[in-house]
């Protein structure tokens, strides 16, 4: 599968060696914080392409879930915060992120994405309160700074 051609722009050639070697993905320790364990998936190739379904939003392949995350935050927001916590051209940046994992962190799902208009960095969206994070400069730098389990 060409996810070029689906997503419209070019993917990280370290990304697609990396689906080459890990068929079905694989599990990796991830720290944002210290203190904090986060046992993290990156999706196989077959899981970018299963069909996500969120009730009352729309679907999506995995890979493009994003753009259904940022649908609810501006349909419905979130119930414990007065203001979003992104502008709207950070969440069309989000909507636009190519999502290759997930984990869980402090009471919500974190996704793994890159951001495209910031040359392939990988970011987090905290989908319990609609937060970013920069998590590293490029997808190389992801994989050498983690552990895989």
């Amino acid at each position: 599968m060409k996810y070029d051609n689906r997503f419209g722009k070019e993917i990280p050639k370290s990304y697609l060696s990396f689906l080459n070697e890990n068929p079905d993905g694989c599990y990796l320790d991830f720290r944002i914080d210290p203190e904090y364990n986060s046992e993290t998936k990156l999706f196989g190739e077959s899981e970018l392409m299963n069909n996500i379904d969120m009730n009352f939003i729309g679907n999506a392949f995995q890979f493009e879930s994003l753009k259904l995350n940022i649908k609810f935050q501006r349909d419905f927001g979130f119930a414990d915060l007065d203001q979003p916590n992104l502008n709207e051209e950070e969440m069309k940046r989000v909507e636009n992120g190519f999502v290759i994992g997930f984990g869980e962190n402090f009471g919500g799902y974190g996704y793994l994405y890159f951001d495209a208009s910031e040359n392939h960095s990988v970011w987090l969206y905290y989908d319990n309160d609609g937060r970013i994070s920069k998590i590293a400069n490029s997808f190389e730098e992801f994989i050498n700074n983690t552990k895989m389990l």
